[in-house]
């Protein structure tokens, strides 16, 4: 979903003209379902690698697939959203950014930061990696599933005196547009 999002924020930012005016209106449902496909693609070749009764190297699929994974969940997200933080900056127009853009933002820059050690403990093969590591790569990516309620809550949360809302209300000036 935070690739999804990044794909719709990049092309409204990007494009503006063209999003307002000649957006197909499915397109987050077809972004959506490309990209759960491309999931569910990419489970599915390594459970057929790794317990088929073929000869397939299981490794070299799953270390193909973190790789993919990373460059289409993680490094898309991440540049996209900082191109267009940068863009939103320094552009001739200077924009303050929305309070779904800063969490969506956060949520993809916690996301690369969380779950890139991951990503690398398996492409490196677990099996040779000291167990010390491992342990703190899946705690990070741990941490990253439940980082973004935290997220929403602070941002949506925050003025500029403080919190000063329940987390229903926070949760709701996050997700609305001004």
């Amino acid at each position: 979903l935070l690739t999804a999002m990044s794909v719709e924020r990049c092309l409204s930012v990007l494009f503006p003209i063209w999003y307002r005016c000649h957006r197909p209106k499915r397109l987050s449902g077809i972004v959506c379902g490309v990209l759960w496909a491309l999931a569910g693609i990419f489970v599915s070749l390594v459970f057929i690698s790794c317990y088929s009764p073929w000869n397939i190297k299981c490794e070299q699929v799953v270390q193909g697939v973190c790789i993919v994974n990373f460059l289409i969940f993680t490094l898309f997200p991440f540049l996209s959203n900082l191109s267009l933080f940068i863009k939103l900056q320094c552009g001739s127009q200077r924009r303050h950014p929305g309070k779904l853009y800063v969490a969506v933002l956060l949520s993809v820059v916690f996301l690369f930061l969380f779950g890139f050690p991951c990503n690398v403990m398996i492409f490196l093969d677990p099996v040779y990696i000291d167990p010390f590591y491992l342990h703190i790569s899946y705690l990070l990516a741990s941490l990253n599933s439940s980082i973004n309620p935290v997220i929403y809550f602070l941002v949506g949360s925050c003025r500029q005196r403080g919190f000063q809302a329940s987390m229903k209300v926070a949760f709701r000036r996050v997700f609305e547009e001004k």
